[in-house]
Parts: structure tokens; sequence; C-alpha cells
């Protein structure tokens, strides 16, 4: 940015910052903060003093800690990617959520007398561990499985999916928003159906029951 303003307006190094201000509007500049991968190249967004000085209205946000160290995208991402979706939340302020595209399953889970709805993730933005997680849509909770149900064998899906049990189904939405609201454990495989159906009542006890 610097060499494209200095190039064009023909100005010495020393003036480029103020060419720069002058040259954004308000929009722009916040988007240059946003984009920039090493702030230290720009020094002179991060200068509230410099900013105010040349007729810009700024707002100092103070940074916000959690357990110790400051909160940041890649801290919330990295909690999300181990599990810890509790931690992301008290991060964000808000559970962290996605939304999801419905489609038709193959009928396993009403066989387990534990009917789901069926969603692919296609706008989800990190890597979310495979496992059993409490969700809430549209106001009602549930226990999902993500993943590809890996105890069905040459049934299992070939790509992860998110299976969502309710006890109180939830209003139909074409594309639902999935709040993740914790993480109960890893995916696995299990050497029976029958042990599968246990642990989904383990899980949904402690989803419904415990929390």
């Amino acid at each position: 940015i610097y060499r494209l303003v200095e190039q064009e307006a023909g100005v010495r190094t020393k003036d480029r910052r103020r060419v720069w201000i002058d040259s954004q509007t308000e929009e722009e500049i916040l988007r240059g903060i946003r984009e920039a991968k090493d702030l230290s190249a720009y020094d002179h967004l991060s200068d509230a003093a410099y900013l105010r000085a040349h007729g810009r209205s700024v707002d100092v946000v103070p940074s916000v800690s959690y357990r110790g160290a400051i909160v940041s995208s890649t801290r919330i991402r990295a909690a999300i990617e181990r599990g810890e979706v509790a931690d992301a939340n008290a991060m964000l302020g808000r559970p962290f959520s996605t939304r999801g595209i419905p489609f038709s399953g193959k009928g396993e889970g009403s066989r387990l007398g534990c009917p789901t709805l069926n969603l692919r993730l296609d706008e989800l933005s990190v890597c979310l561990p495979r496992g059993v997680y409490v969700v809430e849509i549209g106001g009602a909770r549930g226990v999902a499985n993500y993943g590809v149900a890996p105890t069905f064998g040459d049934r299992a899906w070939e790509k992860p999916v998110l299976e969502v049990h309710f006890r109180t189904p939830p209003p139909a939405l074409s594309s639902p928003r999935v709040s993740f609201l914790r993480f109960l454990r890893p995916e696995r495989a299990f050497e029976t159906i029958d042990a599968l159906a246990d642990q989904i009542a383990r899980d949904c006890t402690e989803a419904f029951d415990l929390l």
C-alpha cells in the first residue's frame, strides 16, 4: 500500500502516511487493519492519535483476556479445534455456531429409537473435531454426533455429517443455525450396534438431564 500510494501520488516517503490516511475512507482503513497479516507494517493504522490528528473518529477498544491470555480469533479457533467448546464460547461471548443444510438420512437412528436431523455443515470454517456435542437449534436442545458413524462399517458416511437427536423437535428450518454448547466425547467405532445404542442413551442422559 505504501509503495502504491507513493508511486501514484508522487510523494516522498516521509509524507506517505498522510497521503494514505487522506486518500482512504474509514471503511477502507478498517478493512486494511482486518486484512493485515503483520500489523507492524501498518503502524500508522494502530496509532489512534495520528488518525485523530488527521480528522478521523477513533474509539480505542481495550483487549479482552480469558484465563490470563489475550482473546484472539486464532485462540478461539484453536480451542474449537481441540474440542474445548466451552472455552471458545466464553471467549466469543456467545455459543460457536454455523448453518447446516438438512438432508435425508439412512434411517439408522430411527431403527435405534433415536431419530435424527441430518445436516451437512458446508459453511464450517474450522476443523471441528469428530465427536458428540450438546447443541441447540431453534431453541431446542439436542445431542449430536459429528462424524461418519464408523460403527456402521460400509454404511458409514463418506464425509462427516451432523446427526442431531432431540427430545423436543425444533421448528422446521430450511437452513438451521446450530449452536455448539459442549463437547461430550470423541467419535469412536463400537463393537456392536447394541453397544452404540447404550452409549447413545448415556450421551442423551448427560445432554438432557445433567446439563
